[in-house]
C-alpha cells in the first residue's frame, strides 16, 4: 500500500488545518480513508455520544498538488487510517504560518504504522526556511474491518435552505440549547429555515428569511427533531471561516449541514433525528 498526498496553495494549507482541528473538536480520532480520486477526511464516530458524523472530501485534482495512492488490491483500491486527533492537530499547528511552502503526507513503516508530515516554514532566526517533519501513529483498518468506518449513505433529501453563516447562528443555538434537549429544524418553501426549542416554560424561534433555495419537493415545509447539543457542538467548534452554509432536511429522519470551505471543497455534518 502506498499513499502521499503533498498540498502547495497556502490557502489550502491553512484550510486542511481548520477542517482537522474543527473535526478534533467533535471527536477524539479522526480517519483519512484514502480512494483513488480523493481523500475523505472524517471524525471517527464509534463513540455515536461524543462524536458528530462529519466529514470533508478533498478532490485529488481540486486540493492537491500531488496525490499517490495504491490501495490494498484492484478490487479494493483504499486505504483507511485512524489516527488521534490530538496529535495530529499538534503537528499541524506548525502549517498556520501564511508563508508555509508546503505540506506533505506520507504513509510510512517505521516498526508502526505511522503518517509523516513534511512541511517547510519560514525561519525566525535566518532568511532560510526550515523544513520539520514529524510522524504521527497510525492503525491501518484491516480491510475486514472497512465497512464500519465507510461514510453513511443519505437519503433524498426533501428540500436544501441556505443558512447564515457558523458564526452568525452559533451564538443563539448555544443560547437555545439551554431550554431544550430537543430542537426543531424546518425549512420552507419561501427560503426560510427556523430553529425551534420548546420547554414548558417558553417556546424560543429563530428564523433565518430570504434565504437561497437550491433543492426542493412538492411539500411545503419540511421538518425535523434533533438534539440540541449536536447541532450546538458542530456550530461552537467549527474553525472554518465560511460565509456559505446550507441545510438539507429529510423528514423526521435527518438534518444535513455543509458548510463550503474552498471551490468543490464541502464540510458535511449529518444529524440523526431524536428519538426523545
Amino acid at each position: 500500500m502506498k499513499f502521499r498526498a503533498v498540498i502547495r496553495d497556502s490557502l489550502s494549507i491553512k484550510d486542511f488545518f481548520n477542517i482537522v482541528t474543527t473535526l478534533s473538536k467533535c471527536g477524539k480520532d479522526v480517519i483519512f480513508n484514502a480512494l483513488p480520486d480523493r481523500l475523505a477526511v472524517a471524525v471517527n464516530v464509534d463513540s455515536p455520544q461524543t462524536a458528530l458524523p462529519m466529514w470533508c472530501d478533498l478532490e485529488k485534482t481540486v486540493f492537491f498538488a500531488e496525490y499517490v495512492m495504491d490501495g490494498l488490491s484492484e478490487s479494493h483500491n483504499a486505504i483507511i487510517l485512524i489516527m488521534k486527533a490530538a496529535n495530529l492537530v499538534r503537528v499541524l499547528s506548525g502549517s498556520r504560518n501564511s508563508e508555509t511552502s508546503y505540506l506533505k503526507l506520507k504513509l510510512m513503516s517505521k516498526n508502526i504504522a505511522c503518517l509523516c508530515l513534511e512541511m517547510e516554514i519560514p525561519s525566525s532566526t535566518s532568511a532560510a526556511s526550515r523544513r520539520i517533519s514529524h510522524d504521527v501513529p497510525v492503525m491501518v483498518v484491516s480491510r475486514r474491518d472497512w465497512l464500519q468506518y465507510q461514510l453513511p449513505s443519505l437519503p433524498d433529501f426533501e428540500m436544501t435552505v441556505g443558512v447564515p453563516g457558523v458564526r452568525s447562528i452559533g451564538g443563539i443555538i448555544e443560547a437555545m440549547r439551554e431550554s431544550s434537549t430537543v430542537m426543531s429544524v424546518q425549512t420552507v418553501r419561501n427560503g426560510t429555515v427556523s430553529f425551534i426549542s420548546e420547554s414548558p416554560m417558553a417556546k424560543i424561534s429563530c428564523h433565518c428569511r430570504n434565504q437561497d433555495v437550491f433543492a426542493q419537493g412538492e411539500s411545503e415545509k419540511i421538518t425535523c427533531k434533533i438534539e440540541s447539543r449536536r447541532l450546538a457542538l458542530f456550530l461552537a467548534n467549527s474553525q472554518l471561516p465560511c460565509t456559505d452554509m446550507r441545510c438539507s432536511i429529510s423528514e423526521g429522519h435527518l438534518v444535513k449541514f455543509e458548510v463550503k470551505v474552498q471551490d468543490k471543497v464541502i464540510m458535511t455534518c449529518v444529524i440523526p433525528a431524536t428519538t426523545e
